[in-house]
């Protein structure tokens, strides 16, 4: 048995798995082994993921279209040129889009410890532009971000030359631009907030505040798949493409009535129908489906956990304010639902910290507010000493003035003391 067999049989959730991986495991080892690897990784999935799989398996159901081995297999620019080049056109809004070939989809390392960046489904085009299909199925609030990490490494890759290219040929006003189409099943907020009955949104140029713009050579179209789908379910459309929202509605939920009786009379649409069928009854598909939704639930309980930890997190801040506010423990036991012994923990926590504070002021009291001088010097005892020296000459000062006013002289046999100051301090 292969080490990384065993990693898998023993659950080894910090071993770094990818689907292709786990899926080439699950092909090529026969026997026990085999049923031990499939068995360890049901273990992992929850029972609706199960369920699911086992009617995909039998055939009584299709995997989801927005799944990552269905998404890149309906889309391969290789199989389905002319179903890319359509996609592409219509929702760019541009017919000059023709897919030559498909491209590297590992984007450029500029360090043997930076991120690589995978592509969904990157292709070149006729007018050696590149063109880029990703499909997210959760809400990301940091999207814009990606999006411009995605489309910069992108064109960084189109910027530099390919082999049998001389180098002197590329500039920067020859360089082609670059497209990235990102497919969202699942709007992040922001765009959720916008008003605007839109459900595609290209961003072509760049505005300055001075009012100059220009065309920019990475172009970003975003879509949104679950308002295009709501949208669609009530007969109505933003973007004026009954074609086009079928295709997006499509990918968002296969299995929908109204969707799949409108598909069977689109040959585009019944077509993609027919070969998920037919692709995911072969061992490959499934192996590969199987290692997807074992990657999966591996995110699904790293956010799970994040979310209960970040909810838990809130709830103790909370609590440090109700306890500032002079709430009592059990009151916010009642309202937090926090464990009694948690509350009193960070009831010792903030009467420590108030401690703290109180000594603070204290000695700020005590030391800086009456010894403004005391900074320059360190000792407190010679601090005072120095102090009675200075009013000592002051009075001296105001003796002698008085003696000089009644006598219109100063006696040259008064001598005046002088300071005997001693201090460690060095100025």
């Amino acid at each position: 048995m292969l080490k990384y067999e065993k990693e898998v049989i023993n659950m080894n959730t910090d071993f770094p798995w990818d689907s292709q991986m786990l899926a080439h495991f699950l092909l090529n080892s026969e026997g026990a082994v085999q049923d031990a690897l499939k068995a360890a990784v049901m273990q992992k999935l929850s029972d609706s993921q199960k369920r699911e799989l086992e009617l995909i398996f039998n055939g009584q159901k299709l995997p989801s279209f927005c799944s990552d081995i269905v998404f890149k297999k309906i889309l391969d620019p290789e199989e389905h040129a002319e179903r890319l080049n359509w996609l592409l056109r219509e929702i760019a809004k541009d017919t000059t889009k023709e897919v030559d070939s498909g491209y590297s989809n590992e984007g450029t390392m500029q360090s043997y410890y930076g991120k690589k960046v995978i592509f969904d489904v990157p292709v070149t085009l006729v007018d050696n532009r590149l063109a880029n299909l990703e499909m997210q199925v959760s809400a990301q609030d940091f999207i814009f971000e990606r999006a411009e990490i995605y489309s910069s490494n992108f064109l960084v890759m189109q910027y530099s030359v390919r082999k049998g290219v001389k180098k002197k040929t590329r500039t920067y006003s020859n360089t082609a631009g670059v497209l990235l189409i990102i497919l969202m099943k699942n709007s992040p907020k922001i765009f959720d907030d916008f008003k605007t009955d839109h459900y595609i949104h290209r961003f072509n140029r760049r505005v300055s505040d001075s009012g100059i713009e220009y065309e920019t050579l990475n172009k970003t179209v975003y879509v949104q798949l679950d308002k295009c789908f709501k949208q669609f379910k009530k007969g109505i459309d933003s973007e004026n493409n009954y074609e086009l929202q079928l295709f997006l509605s499509m990918l968002y939920n296969q299995d929908n009535a109204k969707v799949k009786a409108l598909a069977q009379y689109n040959t585009r649409m019944s077509e993609v129908y027919q070969e998920v069928s037919n692709f995911s009854k072969t061992k490959e598909v499934q192996a590969m489906l199987l290692a997807e939704q074992f990657i999966n639930a591996d995110l699904d309980a790293l956010k799970s956990y994040e979310r209960k930890e970040g909810a838990y997190n809130e709830k103790r801040e909370a609590a440090k304010e109700m306890l500032s506010d002079g709430v009592s423990v059990n009151k916010i036991h009642k309202y937090l639902k926090l464990p009694i012994e948690t509350i009193t923990e960070l009831q010792k926590e903030f009467n420590q910290e108030n401690s703290d504070k109180d000594d603070d002021f204290k000695e700020e009291d005590d030391i800086t507010d009456e010894h403004p001088l005391l900074d320059s010097f360190g000792d407190m005892d010679e601090l005072k000493r120095i102090q009675e020296e200075m009013e000592q000459e002051k009075q001296q000062q105001k003796e002698n003035a008085a003696s000089t006013t009644n006598s219109g002289k100063v006696d040259k046999g008064t001598k005046l003391p002088k300071m005997n100051i001693k201090s460690n301090h060095k100025f």
